[in-house]
């Protein structure tokens, strides 16, 4: 996409072929897409389609382009002199800490929270509205890779029973859980 927006924004190529920008950033014309035209007819009218072949996101020649592109994208980042400060502030910008929308039951308040410096969301419970939080579920520690995420189901009406779900690696499939609050276990 970067690639396509700088064709579409740059003037004219300089006469060494090259795309001159600001800063002194100077790239090669960007990928070409390849034009496999697929023409459907819909009750007469006919709509022609001449990327079709990119909407095949596993196929071997799209997955060739992509990484075309992002080849592409790397040249221009890579001549960035200000990126790793703009890459520093953009991290502080999106790493804050996270909360959900708190549960009440019985007086408990039931919610997920990823701090700043982690990956995923872990279940918390706080009791009372100035209570203090804490940690019932760690998901920092239900994988080494920390690509296991978690979420609260249901919880009883009188707070002490917490039904979660765990998926592993992004997965569409949950395991279910249930988790005594008043024994933490």
């Amino acid at each position: 996409l970067l690639a396509l927006g700088l064709a579409a924004h740059a003037q004219t190529p300089a006469a060494d072929g090259k795309i001159h920008g600001d800063n002194g950033v100077t790239l090669p014309p960007p990928p070409i897409a390849q034009i496999n035209t697929v023409t459907d007819d819909y009750n007469g009218t006919k709509i022609d389609d001449p990327y079709r072949w990119l909407e095949d996101a596993h196929a071997p020649q799209t997955r060739a382009w992509i990484d075309q592109e992002n080849a592409y994208t790397q040249q221009y980042l890579a001549q960035l002199k200000n990126r790793p400060e703009i890459v520093s502030q953009l991290t502080a910008l999106e790493r804050v800490d996270r909360y959900s929308m708190p549960q009440l039951r019985a007086g408990k308040y039931f919610f997920t929270k990823r701090l700043a410096d982690e990956n995923q969301a872990s279940i918390y419970m706080r009791d009372g509205f100035t209570g203090q939080d804490e940690r019932l579920i760690d998901a920092t520690k239900l994988s080494a890779d920390q690509n296991t995420n978690i979420g609260i189901n249901d919880i009883s009406e009188n707070g002490n029973l917490l039904v979660y779900g765990v998926r592993q690696g992004g997965a569409d499939e949950e395991s279910v859980h249930f988790f005594d609050v008043r024994k933490r276990q």
